[in-house]
């Protein structure tokens, strides 16, 4: 991200720095000042930019794309602040926990996008507070979960194949679809608990 910010300072990238700033973030410290001073808040929100507008991607591969494309305009910035504030504020809705592992970065990059794609592309009508029961419930079976043998076949092996992704190469493609489609089928109540 440093060498990114040496060679662009253009509209896509403010955006994402002013992102960072919101108080969703700041209010649970879900970056530290280690981090912020490496602008790794700041690329964590080109990466969420990014992928709402396209699709997952590993790692930083689309930044630089990204960042010339929208140096100098970036036309998407006033949609993309009012459906982030929307996506924070039925987050919140939600009620989970301060210490849910939903926030927890590959966690909450995960919720950030599933989010936004079931209220602004599937244009889901669901209510925060069923979303947020489910959501509670997933997050906690994962943790039980991690804890159980992963090999004894009894708990819920997605939830073992959640886990894995958010563990271990969370920025991977793959394990960004995986981690997808399972908080998908959860928000929308299509996850078999049992």
């Amino acid at each position: 991200m440093e060498h990114h910010n040496a060679r662009y300072d253009g509209e896509i990238k403010q955006f994402a720095e002013k992102l960072a700033k919101h108080p969703f973030f700041k209010n649970r410290l879900v970056f530290y000042i280690n981090e912020i001073r490496r602008m790794e808040d700041v690329r964590f929100m080109l990466s969420l930019i990014i992928t709402v507008m396209s699709t997952y991607f590993s790692q930083d591969r689309e930044h630089e794309s990204f960042l010339i494309h929208y140096n100098d305009e970036f036309e998407e910035k006033q949609r993309l602040e009012t459906e982030f504030q929307e996506v924070f504020q039925f987050i919140e809705e939600c009620g989970l926990p301060e210490d849910s592992r939903a926030w927890r970065k590959s966690d909450l990059f995960t919720l950030l996008v599933e989010i936004h794609r079931a209220l602004f592309k599937d244009e889901n009508n669901f209510k925060p507070i069923e979303a947020g029961k489910r959501l509670l419930r997933f997050y906690e079976l994962v943790d039980k979960s991690a804890k159980a043998d992963e090999d004894s076949g009894t708990e819920n092996d997605r939830l073992q194949e959640y886990y894995k992704a958010a563990l271990q190469g969370t920025q991977s493609r793959s394990n960004r679809i995986r981690r997808g489609k399972i908080i998908q089928d959860v928000i929308n109540g299509n996850f078999q608990f049992d």
